[in-house]
C-alpha cells in the first residue's frame, strides 16, 4: 500500500512539474506572438550580425566550431568542479540527441545551427558554473536540460521524447526540478534574445570571439 500511494506521489508531482513547464512556455510565448517563429526570426538577425563581423573584418565561424567554441567555454566555466571534461565530451552529448531525434522521426535536419548554440550559450552562462555543478554527471544533465530548452522554444515541434535528454541515473523528477529551475531564472534572457535584436547580435558575437582552443589560459 505505502509503494502505491508513494508511486501515486510522485506521478502527480510529475504531471504538475510538466503543468507548469508548459504554463511558463505559454507565459513566455505570449508577449511576443508565437516563440516558435524564433528561429525564422533569427534570419535578420544573423544577416545582421554577419554584416557587422564583415564591417570589422572577421569571418563567420561554422556551425562546428561554434560548438567547439560553446564547448570550450562550458569546460572553461566548470573547470575547478569538472576536472577531466573535454569539450570532444560536450559535443558528442549535444549531437547525439540531435541524431537521435532524427532517427525516430522528430526532425527532419539537425537542430544545431548558429541561433541554437546562441540559445545554448545563454543558457550556460548562468546555469554551467562551478555554484550550479558539482561534476561531470551534472553538467551532461545541465547541458541536457538545456538543450531540451532550446528544443522546447525554437524547435519545429510542439513536444519532444524527453528519453534522448535523460542522462544516466538521472531521475524524472529531478529533470524537471533542474529545468523548472533554469526556465524561470532564465525566462528573461530567452525573451530578450527573441525580441532584442541588439541583445542577440551581442551573444552571438561573445560566442563567435570565445576561445577555439583547448585547453585555454583562461
Amino acid at each position: 500500500m505505502g509503494a502505491t500511494i508513494s508511486t501515486q506521489t510522485n506521478t502527480r508531482t510529475r504531471r504538475r512539474l510538466q503543468m507548469s513547464v508548459k504554463k511558463l512556455t505559454k507565459s513566455l510565448q505570449a508577449p511576443v506572438g508565437s516563440i516558435k517563429r524564433w528561429a525564422q526570426g533569427k534570419r535578420k538577425a544573423k544577416e545582421a550580425a554577419l554584416k557587422k563581423q564583415s564591417s570589422t573584418n572577421h569571418a563567420s565561424p561554422s556551425i562546428n566550431d561554434l560548438l567547439r567554441r560553446y564547448a570550450i567555454d562550458v569546460c572553461r566555466r566548470c573547470a575547478s568542479t569538472c576536472d577531466g571534461v573535454e569539450p570532444r565530451e560536450i559535443e558528442r552529448w549535444i549531437r547525439s540527441v540531435d541524431q537521435t531525434l532524427i532517427q525516430l522521426g522528430w526532425q527532419e535536419q539537425e537542430y544545431v545551427t548558429e541561433s541554437s548554440l546562441v540559445f545554448l550559450h545563454v543558457l550556460a552562462k548562468e546555469s554551467c558554473t562551478p555554484e550550479r555543478i558539482a561534476n561531470v554527471e551534472e553538467l551532461r544533465m545541465t547541458i541536457l536540460i538545456c538543450l531540451y530548452l532550446g528544443f522546447s522554444y525554437t524547435g519545429n515541434e510542439i513536444s519532444y521524447p524527453l528519453k534522448p535528454f535523460l542522462s544516466g541515473a538521472t531521475s524524472k523528477k529531478a529533470f524537471w526540478d533542474r529545468c523548472m529551475s533554469i526556465s524561470m531564472s532564465m525566462s528573461g534572457a530567452m525573451l530578450d534574445l527573441n525580441r532584442d535584436s541588439t541583445y542577440y547580435n551581442r551573444m552571438r558575437d561573445e560566442l563567435c570571439c570565445s576561445s577555439a582552443v583547448w585547453p585555454t589560459s583562461c
